[in-house]
Order: structure tokens, then C-alpha cells, then sequence
């Protein structure tokens, strides 16, 4: 975001500058024109996505308190190496930064808050954040293709956070530590958590497969 705004500021202040050399050359007064930012739909799709993802993890973190994340068993590595090995492609990029493990398992640490929010108080940030990314995107002029896939995910996630916040299905779980034999998806959508879940919001069923991949090992 910060990078957009920054390029967004100068070609802006870069365009401002050629109108003064044009307005020194013509006698001519022209009517002002309403100047539209070079950048406006980039930092918007930015902002929306922001939001998205900050739906989608604290979704995922308030899933895993409450018991409904199934983890695999680590034999042959750990929740580091993992991590590193995924984000690994990014480590080249300068800007933003990028977050360590070790940075991310504290910024992750809800212990650090007094009181630490519960997977309620999640589900309902998660919803605000859903629905933020809606109220901008319908702000978006003749919105195309992409835009309409994204509300089409955002609008149902907002209500089904707001589900989950109330308790809807809070006491069913999944066995945790299942070891490489087992059907991580079939055993997932057996339950009607998640089946409710896939059918109400296209996001979950992401989170579905994502879950389901994670006791596969490294390639």
C-alpha cells in the first residue's frame, strides 16, 4: 500500500509539472479538469485485498481455537521449516519486508494482549474485516470481472463469521495430529460445519483444501 501511495504521489506530482511547462507555453487559459489519481483502482484492489486476507487469518487463527484445524505430525520436519520453505520465493522482495518466523509467531501470540480476544471476538473482526472489502469494492466505478468474483466471496463470509461468533456449531471438532494415511478431506466435509461452511462461503472451501494439504510433505 505504501508503495502504491508513494507512486501514486509522485506521477501525480510528475503530471502537475508538465501542465506548469504547458500552461508557460499557451496564452491560453484552460478549464480545470477534476484530476483522477493515475493509481485510484491499484490502491483500491490493494485496500480490499488487505482486508481479505485479514479476514481470512484471523479466521483461521479463531478455527484453530476452537479445536475445528486439523494439524499433521511432524516427522521428518517442523511448522519452521514449513514456513520457510513456502515463503521462501518471497525472500527476494525488498518491499514489504519480509516477516521471519520467528517475527510472525509473535506477532501471532495472542497471549500478549490483556485480555486476549477468543475465537468470538476473532469471527467478529474477521466479519468487520469481510465487510470492509465489501463496502469498498461496491464503491468501485463499472466494476469488472474480478471485483464481482471477490464481493461474491466476501458477502457470504460476512455472515457466516457472524455464525460462528454466536456458537453455531461450536462444540463439533476434528481429531487432531491424524497421521499420513487418512483422508484429511473427506473426513473434514463428513461434519456439518464444514459442509455448511463450503456451500454458504467460497473462501472456506480455500481453507478446506488448504487445511487438507497440510499433512502432505514438503516438495
Amino acid at each position: 500500500m505504501s508503495t502504491l501511495s508513494r507512486a501514486d504521489s509522485s506521477q501525480m506530482a510528475e503530471e502537475r509539472i508538465m501542465e506548469e511547462q504547458v500552461k508557460g507555453r499557451s496564452s491560453k487559459k484552460t478549464k480545470k479538469k477534476k484530476k483522477v489519481r493515475p493509481l485510484t483502482k491499484e490502491i483500491t484492489m490493494s485496500q480490499a485485498y488487505q482486508n481479505m486476507c485479514a479476514g481470512m487469518y484471523k479466521t483461521m487463527v479463531a478455527l484453530d481455537m476452537d479445536g475445528k484445524v486439523r494439524k499433521p505430525l511432524f516427522e521428518l520436519d517442523s511448522e519452521q521449516v514449513r514456513y520457510e520453505h513456502r515463503f521462501a520465493p518471497f525472500n527476494s522482495v525488498v518491499t514489504p519486508p519480509p516477516v521471519h518466523y520467528i517475527q510472525f509467531k509473535e506477532m501471532s501470540d495472542l497471549k500478549k494482549y490483556n485480555p486476549p480476544p477468543g475465537s468470538a471476538d476473532l469471527y467478529m473482526a474477521a466479519s468487520k474485516h469481510f465487510q470492509q472489502a465489501k463496502l469498498i469494492l461496491e464503491n468501485v466505478p463499472s466494476p469488472d470481472p474480478e471485483v464481482n468474483r471477490i464481493l461474491k466471496v466476501a458477502k457470504p463470509n460476512i455472515v457466516v463469521m457472524k455464525l460462528l461468533a454466536g456458537g453455531h456449531k461450536k462444540e463439533t471438532k476434528v481429531t487432531q495430529h491424524a497421521s499420513r494415511s487418512q483422508n484429511l478431506t473427506s473426513q473434514l466435509t463428513s461434519t456439518s460445519l464444514w459442509s455448511r461452511l463450503s456451500e454458504s462461503a467460497p473462501i472456506m472451501s480455500v481453507i478446506m483444501k488448504t487445511i487438507s494439504c497440510k499433512d502432505r510433505t514438503l516438495t
